[in-house]
């Protein structure tokens, strides 16, 4: 069999799908944690996440988060002492009163040989007034 056969049976499209399918695995891995009785369920196990970054070209998971019919994606953020931990984009809050920055939220997940599990965390920004002050002439 000559290169250029061999060639044309790798790009043809069974054998360049079959290489792509393949891939993809590789290149992207997603665990989808699903909302069921007040706790989430994730769908790959955590050995299996170990396996992905722990190869010569690791593989960063990604976190997709279903809770009913809200979806949201978190990215790997670190994984650190064996727990992966995925985090979201600050939200802030504002006092509806005064229209001034009242609190921020960060929604974190963190996988590990424990177990699954959701880390929200709050910071309370309390106001500050700002007024004038002389310091003389």
């Amino acid at each position: 069999m000559s290169e250029t056969t061999q060639y044309r049976e790798f790009v043809d499209f069974p054998g360049l799908s079959h290489f792509w399918d393949k891939a993809k695995s590789y290149l992207h891995t997603q665990v989808t944690a699903r909302k069921r009785n007040d706790a989430y369920v994730p769908d790959r196990s955590y050995q299996e996440l170990v396996t992905f970054i722990e190869k010569d070209a690791p593989v960063y998971p990604a976190l997709r988060v279903v809770d009913g019919n809200s979806i949201t994606h978190y990215p790997l953020y670190s994984f650190t002492n064996g727990v992966f931990t995925f985090r979201g984009m600050p939200e802030m809050s504002t006092d509806p009163e005064y229209g001034m920055l009242d609190g921020v939220t960060t929604k974190e997940f963190t996988y590990g040989p424990n177990g699954f599990r959701e880390t929200t965390q709050e910071i309370s920004v309390q106001p500050v007034s700002l007024g004038t002050i002389e310091i003389g002439e």
